[in-house]
């Protein structure tokens, strides 16, 4: 297997696993790279997956991995949402238990914006905040394990195989 490395950096640019001598280093020029900054080397598969396992920051790249199961779970959980407009239907879902909330609290106004005393909730109102309520708690639950998660990361030993969909913190 051939590689083409940045001389200071090492940085992999290609890599080829049946190349000619010269090949790599001819791509890098007809990319517009200065040839005399790069270099052509032979070596295994393994040490080529070393090399770029040494170049991938596996805490950035695995905090998104992160960042996107939590959201995956948030669109699971919320009727209707998809990854363009799920925030949309986050804060449709808060506005509307602070507006059953105001009704209680008599600080509701009607549709011609007329002040509103204070009623209890009819039977529907009340699965509605219901429902409302636990939703909320579980994507407070979730954001809270996408953080435990991300500091199980820090903490582990092999960030290249720590498992993000698979851990324990994960509210069901």
């Amino acid at each position: 297997m051939r590689i083409c490395v940045h001389k200071t950096t090492g940085k992999i640019i290609e890599a080829q696993s049946h190349a000619t001598e010269g090949t790599l280093l001819a791509n890098a020029i007809a990319a517009g790279l200065n040839g005399a900054n790069y270099e052509e080397r032979v070596v295994t598969h393994e040490e080529y997956l070393s090399l770029v396992n040494a170049q991938i920051n596996w805490i950035e790249f695995k905090t998104k991995e992160i960042k996107a199961e939590a959201q995956r779970r948030i669109l699971t959980k919320l009727p209707g949402a998809t990854p363009e407009n799920y925030r949309d239907k986050e804060l449709n879902y808060l506005a509307r238990h602070a507006e059953l909330n105001a009704i209680v609290l008599g600080a509701y106004r009607d549709a011609i914006g007329t002040l509103q005393p204070a009623r209890a909730l009819t039977a529907s109102e009340v699965t509605e905040i219901a429902a409302i309520s636990a939703f909320w708690d579980w994507v407070k639950a979730n954001r809270k394990a996408s953080n435990e998660v991300e500091a199980d990361l820090q903490a582990s030993t092999d960030k290249a195989n720590f498992n993000v969909v698979g851990s324990a913190r994960w509210p069901a």
